[in-house]
């Protein structure tokens, strides 16, 4: 079926690839096979009185499970590893490569896309400083290839505080894709958000709260003053002068 829609372009039916395919079998069997196919999501029809034309899924059973992995001479392979090798630290010089070699290879025009983000495996995270409001993000992936991107700030950081961001990072997410660390972080702000919007409902509530009052009230004795006893013959200082 995939063969037959890449040669021709078209929808393919079940009496073309009985008479072309070398199938034993007859039409309507293999209409009934591909009505399940159809069913599992492999095939689709444009409309009712056409033929079927794979989906991307079936492109993709076909690729990594049907086609089969084409071998490739050991002097080949030995020549793109070194070739790649001596490249491996900057993107651009790294693909201008690989296309080279595929090229060189296959005896064909070699295309090369540039890897998904968001499946790279970070190993290590630095930044460095430009200026107050420039900082430059270094990322190592697992491939040991190296990332970098140009980050705009509000507020200014000392290169000291980054380096300390940048372990940071490393140790807490090495290992895992940029969505993942992204996820966690933002994760891990909202929990910090809700911790400090609880705690500050409560300050709230609590400088709301009446206070008791502080100012102490007169009080009075009915007990009288002491006084010296006139049958006391001792003298009582009060001053200078004594009586």
């Amino acid at each position: 079926m995939i063969q037959a829609h890449v040669i021709t372009g078209e929808p393919v039916g079940s009496r073309t690839l009985s008479r072309g395919a070398g199938l034993d079998l007859s039409p309507a069997t293999i209409r009934n096979v591909m009505s399940d196919l159809e069913e599992r999501g492999l095939l689709s029809q444009p409309h009712a009185s056409a033929g079927r034309i794979p989906t991307d899924l079936a492109y993709r059973l076909y690729v990594d499970r049907l086609m089969g992995r084409p071998a490739i001479a050991a002097e080949h392979a030995h020549a793109i590893d070194e070739a790649l090798l001596n490249r491996r630290r900057e993107i651009p010089e790294l693909l201008g490569e690989a296309a080279r070699q595929l090229s060189r290879v296959s005896q064909n025009v070699g295309v090369v896309l540039v890897p998904d983000m968001r499946r790279i495996v970070v190993e290590h995270l630095e930044f460095v400083r430009l200026d107050g409001n420039r900082v430059v993000a270094i990322l190592v992936d697992r491939s040991g290839v190296v990332h970098n991107r140009m980050l705009e700030v509000q507020e200014g950081f000392e290169q000291l505080d980054l380096d300390r961001m940048g372990k940071e990072l490393s140790q807490r997410f090495g290992g895992q894709t940029l969505p993942t660390i992204r996820e966690a972080i933002a994760r891990e702000l909202l929990e910090e958000q809700t911790i400090y919007d609880r705690l500050r409902a409560r300050l709230l509530a609590l400088g709301a709260t009446p206070w008791p009052s502080t100012r102490r009230r007169p009080t009075c004795s009915s007990r009288a003053p002491r006084t010296s006893s006139a049958r006391s013959n001792r003298t009582i200082w009060l001053g200078p002068r004594s009586f």
